[in-house]
């Protein structure tokens, strides 16, 4: 997968360098690896989002995707969440992007060592 790859329409494609790339509406958002610290805190986020009443997930989900955008994107989403994908606000999505970060490699000629 280059860094060139199309994607579709009103989709996401996960890079093999832990970038996100989104196309909505037109538009192209690229969402970068969230350190350490993000990633932390958005997949609290996520185990505190379990305890949210059925009711209000749509709402949590909203803030979710809010804050990952406002933390890692290199443009903001909108402000409206009304004219977003129905797509972006589902657990599914969300779940996707953080296995995505915890699942890739270490960036190229990187190893981990023990100390």
């Amino acid at each position: 997968m280059s860094d060139e790859t199309e994607i579709v329409e009103d989709g996401f494609e996960l890079l093999p360098d832990g970038r996100t790339r989104f196309q909505i509406e037109g538009r192209t958002y690229t969402l970068r690896r969230p350190r350490l610290g993000e990633y932390k805190h958005l997949r609290m986020m996520m185990v505190d989002g379990g305890k949210v009443p059925a009711d209000e997930q749509l709402d949590f989900m909203t803030k979710w995707v809010s804050e990952t955008f406002v933390a890692l994107s290199d443009r903001a989403l909108g402000d409206n969440s009304d004219d977003w994908p129905s797509w972006v606000g589902t657990g599914q999505f969300a779940g996707a992007l953080l296995e995505h970060w915890r699942a890739v490699p270490l960036a190229p000629g990187k190893t981990a060592t023990a100390t």
